[in-house]
């Protein structure tokens, strides 16, 4: 098991900086999600953990040993990839075996208990004579990871292992990712653009940017306190809702939207808040616009209005009944808001 640190860990091609000063102290055991847009340095900062990419600037240590000059093969981590990676001429047995006959050879029998409980973590067992070919993306998948536990390394790393799979497979798969964290025990980077793995998975998620930390914490702290609009925006189903305003005397306006008492400096800011935490209200709402759309989502309906150029979503008791176009009243009571400065998007009072 290991510690993975990153001290000031920078990567640059030429003038463009992929990532920018990436510090950050990994714990033993800890599930760690690394979490962005395509291009914000998430993958980047995974290769250069994994030795695939070297850094610019900076150190990376795992269990307290500097490693940035060891081969990936000498750093004791074994790697999930989006594209499974197995070999298509060997059985799932075998591809799972694969690792410990690279590593240490030996015969089949000495590797037959290592394989058979890996292939029983990810429930494989029925399927170990199958060629790849054979199998569906979810089954490919629970292979590469089979491949990955029997090594016993000292880190996951896993870029984006869901994203070939249709919804429901990304919902079982990553609940037996998380199970399987809970059992071994391993540090763990997890790669994924997807919030909602994120959330589910992590003890604590890296909001990157431009090659950027936005803000590092649990899932809680991240969804309920983001440190700025970029983080407000990417975080949540829907995202945050974010106004664009003024504030005068502590009282934000913007069109059609009137929120007393907020706070914060006179000027422009941006108000926030989630869906679930406002409702709709006979009168006397905060917000009074005609309705843009409505979604029936079977326990709720998500009412969306549109305030000049901006959408805002409100989710409501699945009895609600209106049309488009009808007016709504949506109460935002002061204490749900989360106020940003309006040049910056940097959180007021973070």
């Amino acid at each position: 098991m290991a510690e993975i640190q990153l001290r000031n860990v920078s990567k640059r091609w030429g003038s463009f900086v992929g990532v920018d000063n990436f510090d950050l102290t990994i714990a033993d055991k800890e599930f760690l999600v690394l979490l962005g847009p395509s291009g914000c340095g998430k993958t980047t900062t995974m290769r250069m953990i994994a030795g695939l990419e070297d850094p610019t600037d900076g150190e990376i240590l795992i269990g307290g040993n500097p490693v940035n000059d060891l081969e990936p093969k000498d750093r004791d981590i074994a790697m999930v990839f989006q594209s499974y990676a197995l070999y298509p001429n060997m059985n799932v047995y075998e591809n799972i075996r694969f690792p410990l006959r690279v590593r240490d050879g030996g015969k089949k029998a000495d590797h037959d208990a290592k394989v058979m409980r890996a292939s029983a973590m990810v429930e494989l067992d029925e399927f170990l004579h199958r060629k790849p070919a054979e199998l569906s993306g979810g089954q490919r998948q629970r292979v590469a990871l089979a491949r990955a536990i029997v090594r016993e390394p000292n880190a996951f790393l896993m870029d984006e292992p869901l994203s070939n799979l249709d919804a429901k497979l990304r919902v079982s798969t990553r609940a037996q990712i998380r199970n399987l964290s809970h059992e071994l025990s391993v540090t763990t980077i997890y790669v994924t653009h997807d919030q909602i793995e994120a959330m589910t998975l992590a003890d604590r998620v890296v909001v990157m940017e431009k090659g950027v930390v936005q803000q590092v914490g649990s899932p809680t702290e991240i969804y309920d306190k983001p440190a700025n609009t970029f983080v407000a925006s990417f975080i949540g189903n829907p995202a945050m809702n974010l106004i664009e305003g003024n504030v005068s005397n502590g009282n934000f306006s913007a069109t059609s939207t009137e929120v007393a008492g907020v706070g914060g400096s006179d000027g422009k800011m941006t108000l926030g808040f989630r869906a679930e935490d406002a409702s709709v209200v006979d009168s006397g709402g905060q917000i009074n616009a005609p309705i843009y759309a409505l979604e029936l989502l079977g326990d709720a309906v998500m009412i969306s209005v549109r305030l000049g150029g901006t959408l805002v979503s409100v989710r409501t008791d699945k009895s609600f009944r209106a049309e488009i176009g009808d007016t709504v009243s949506i109460s935002v009571p002061t204490e749900i808001c989360h106020l940003f400065d309006g040049q910056t998007g940097e959180r007021i009072g973070a």
